[in-house]
């Protein structure tokens, strides 16, 4: 049977088509955020022990690879293949609950993480936090330990009377200050940065670009090769964001 020219064109163009489409399936990974493992704080930060333990399981029951946070910036920022399902998980504010009800199920499972910490709030007890001591011993069963700023504060807002030069020298030096602490204690701090509430300006991002960071805030959304390394997404994981009806 002669088949039409016409019909011959259609084909191939439907086979170009398909074949565009798989080889354009996105690089991307999802980064999950927390910040409470607890039934006993503010539930727009938390989520109850069991949760946690359920969305674990159901990481390891539907295959996906929990990776370490810089590697996956790595690989994106530089072209480079990921696993599919990647994953990341990131806790804020290093907060006490990570040690006591997090760190043993990871753990357990050989998993990475990545806890973003204010050493000034370290230093001083402030709040339920982490020691250094907790933080050492979670970094060396593979946990890194990344800045979330020296004081856990609005770093875009400028001080009554404060220029723009002066807010621009201050909020740089506490950045810097912030990342050495963790150096000094961890010994090493990756160029990874958490904005405060998730909160940043045009302002800050120039700063966090002029130190070569990657920076995250807490909008919903997948990490991949596109994205402004000045402000990349997580997903919150509290309160009714957290329920495992909506994990998947």
């Amino acid at each position: 049977m002669r088949i039409s020219p016409w019909i011959s064109i259609l084909i191939t163009m439907v086979m170009i088509a398909r074949a565009a489409a798989a080889a354009d399936v996105p690089n991307h990974a999802v980064v999950l955020l927390y910040h409470h493992v607890d039934t006993e704080t503010p539930a727009a930060t938390s989520l109850s022990p069991a949760l946690f333990a359920e969305h674990l399981d159901y990481l390891d029951r539907h295959g996906y690879r929990v990776e370490p946070l810089a590697a996956l910036v790595d690989s994106l920022r530089n072209g480079r293949s990921i696993p599919d399902r990647s994953v990341a998980l990131t806790f804020d504010d290093g907060y006490r609950s990570v040690y006591s009800e997090a760190f043993p199920r990871l753990k357990e499972l050989g998993w990475p993480f990545t806890v973003f910490v204010c050493p000034a709030d370290i230093d001083a007890h402030r709040g339920p936090v982490l020691t250094w001591d907790q933080l050492r011993e979670m970094a060396s069963a593979g946990a890194t330990v990344a800045n979330h700023g020296q004081f856990h504060r609005h770093l875009q807002r400028r001080g009554e009377a404060e220029t723009d030069q002066a807010w621009r020298a201050r909020t740089r030096r506490e950045l810097q200050e912030a990342q050495d602490r963790i150096t000094e204690e961890i010994g090493q701090a990756p160029a990874l940065f958490a904005y405060p509430y998730g909160e940043f300006s045009p302002d800050l991002q120039g700063l966090i670009k002029e130190l070569g960071w990657t920076a995250f805030g807490q909008q919903s959304g997948p990490l991949g090769e596109a994205g402004d390394w000045t402000l990349l997404p997580r997903f919150p994981m509290a309160g009714p964001y957290a329920a495992l009806e909506t994990f998947g």
